[in-house]
């Protein structure tokens, strides 16, 4: 059975006890905010950047900044785990060529283009000269042509 009593307390004080309720509730939003937060810092590689950041929210408060961290550090760390799938399939496909590349060539062959320079320059020289010559007889047919009109 509960008593009544007649205790008229002032409303500065329970406008104090609301104030305290309401901070109480807040402290135990951000306990819980950070028990998460301490999860999710596990995932977290220590290699990764330790620069401060700007804030995330206009009001820069506490709990504003855990809430938009805890929203955004998922999806942050579900790409990363996206990336790091990517460079190691390229890594794998990197060394997959490599090595198909190294047994197929039992030896290296000398590049085509340093042992090639001799015949190419023998070649552009002949060239040379079958221009000149046609050069050459194409103005002794237009003088034969002009001397003959």
């Amino acid at each position: 059975m509960v008593a009544k009593s007649e205790i008229i307390i002032p409303l500065e004080i329970l406008q104090l006890v609301d104030e305290y309720r309401q901070l109480t509730r807040d402290a135990a939003i951000s306990q819980r905010k950070i028990a998460e937060l301490e999860h999710l810092a596990q995932q977290i590689p220590e290699s990764a950047s330790k620069r401060a950041l700007a804030p995330l929210t206009e009001e820069n408060t506490p709990i504003a900044e855990l809430d938009a961290v805890l929203h955004k550090l998922p999806i942050a760390l579900t790409r990363i785990q996206q990336l790091e799938g990517q460079r190691q399939q390229q890594r794998s496909m990197v060394q997959q060529t490599q090595f198909h590349a190294s047994s197929t060539m039992s030896r290296p062959e000398p590049m085509p283009v340093l042992s090639s320079i001799p015949r190419l320059a023998d070649r552009v020289h002949v060239m040379l000269w079958f221009s000149a010559g046609i050069v050459i007889l194409v103005f002794i047919f237009c003088l034969f042509v002009l001397l003959h009109r």
